[in-house]
């Protein structure tokens, strides 16, 4: 679809594509699912890709074969399963529900009724929620800027972030090498495509819990992706604006380390990020934020198992 042909569609003609890929979780798969099918708005095609689980997915799946589309194959892991499905899609707009997370009734409505033509991606913003599917706090999504997406590293769209099919189609899907930052290398390459427009209001649930990025060990190799992405990056807005960034990614990978309990190669990426920019490195909301890796993987195992308890 052409952005001229986006323009002159009615707004409750727009066919959505919601893909969920699934490896090994069928413990929440279901209300995941339910979630999509429970949407107000009708006209959507949902495309669930089991990835080669060896868990209960499959004989669940079966249960919702003549309501949504459901691809299997070997697994290949969640970028490759995503562009797979993405490629099927006959929507005119895209969108992805993790396996963990849910969609409130209203949440593509909201999003359809904001779509003008101007802009290439949608973003709302959304709850974290916990093992048990209760609110955690709300997430406000930042209002997209440009330099904050690609020099400040921000992450601008989270959950059920819809984008225009043929932005998709021009930039190419999840680059398959990037396993810890897929989506936010993503965003950045259709940062390019046009504009993207926030909606403030709540219209899903991520869940947080043991494996959620956030909180997890991750790999040293994945804490240092954001560095990787940074120095391979040429489409930078300016060259001040790529300081920014070669400053921010040295600070979120040590910050990474940290949080996996890696502390000289944490300690490392922040002497990274004060020899290129001292000052910044000092401030306190920046040294808040590195030592932040510490401490929240154990708030957070701490506060699940008393939650657990209750």
């Amino acid at each position: 679809m052409t952005q001229e042909s986006s323009n002159l569609l009615n707004p409750m003609d727009v066919l959505i594509t919601v893909v969920t890929p699934v490896y090994n979780q069928a413990a929440t798969l279901r209300e995941t699912i339910d979630s999509v099918l429970a949407q107000t708005y009708r006209h959507i095609e949902y495309i669930v890709i089991n990835d080669g689980s060896f868990d209960e997915t499959e004989s669940l799946l079966r249960e919702y074969k003549d309501r949504i589309r459901i691809i299997s194959q070997e697994n290949r892991g969640q970028s490759a399963a995503l562009n797979r499905a993405w490629n099927e899609a006959s929507g005119d707009y895209l969108t992805y529900l993790s396996a963990d997370d849910i969609l409130y009734p209203d949440c593509i409505e909201t999003l359809v009724e904001a779509i003008d033509g101007d802009a290439v991606v949608y973003y709302p913003d959304f709850d974290l929620i916990d093992v048990r599917s209760e609110k955690v706090r709300t997430e406000r999504t930042p209002d997209y800027d440009i330099e904050d997406l690609t020099c400040g590293l921000i992450c601008q769209p989270g959950l059920a972030a819809l984008f225009r099919t043929d932005a998709y189609r021009a930039v190419g899907g999840w680059d398959s090498s990037y396993r810890f930052i897929p989506d936010f290398e993503f965003w950045t390459r259709m940062a390019f495509q046009g504009e993207f427009k926030r909606i403030p209001k709540v219209v899903g649930g991520f869940r947080i819990h043991d494996e959620s990025g956030s909180v997890r060990s991750i790999s040293s190799v994945a804490s240092d992706e954001i560095i990787r992405f940074v120095d391979e990056f040429t489409r930078f807005p300016s060259i001040s604006g790529k300081k920014r960034a070669i400053f921010q990614s040295r600070l979120m990978s040590a910050r990474s380390h940290f949080q996996s309990r890696r502390l000289i190669t944490g300690l490392q990426r922040y002497i990274q990020a004060f020899v290129s920019c001292p000052l910044a490195a000092i401030k306190p909301t920046n040294i808040k934020f590195v030592i932040s890796g510490l401490v929240r993987r154990t708030y957070y195992r701490f506060k699940t198992f008393f939650s657990k308890r209750r």
